[in-house]
C-alpha cells in the first residue's frame, strides 16, 4: 500500500486515501458491502492518525509552557518522543522537546 505523503495538504492526503481505496478494491472485486465498510474504516483510521500526528508536531513545536507545577519558565530539555494510542485503536509516534523546570524538575512532553 503506498505511503502517505510527507505534504501537510490535507486534499493531497484525502486524494491518497482514494488511491488506496481503488487499489484495494480492484485486488477485491467480489467484496461484500461490510467488507467494503471495514476497509473503509480502516483508510479512515489512517488518514486520522496522519492528521493526529501531523497537528501533534505542530503544538510540538509551540514556544515553550509554563511548569504545570509550579508555574515557572519550562527548558528545553532535547528531543523526546512516544509512542500513543488513539481512540480507533491506532498507534502514531509524537516527537517533539521536552521539558523540564529548572525550579521544580517537573517534566512535560507536550502535546499530552
Amino acid at each position: 500500500m503506498p505511503a502517505w505523503p510527507e505534504s501537510d495538504d490535507p486534499l493531497q492526503v484525502a486524494a491518497m486515501a482514494h488511491a488506496r481505496l481503488d487499489a484495494w478494491r480492484r485486488t477485491h472485486p467480489r467484496a461484500t458491502l461490510r467488507e467494503i465498510e471495514a476497509e473503509v474504516d480502516r483508510q479512515l483510521a489512517d488518514v486520522r492518525t496522519h492528521a493526529i500526528e501531523r497537528l501533534a508536531h505542530d503544538v510540538a513545536a509551540e514556544p515553550r509552557p509554563a511548569c504545570p507545577t509550579c508555574g515557572g519558565p519550562m527548558q528545553q530539555v532535547g528531543m523526546r518522543e512516544r509512542t500513543v494510542v488513539t481512540a480507533q485503536d491506532e498507534r502514531l509516534t509524537v516527537r517533539g522537546p521536552g521539558d523540564r523546570c529548572p525550579a521544580c524538575g517537573a517534566g512535560l512532553f507536550p502535546p499530552r
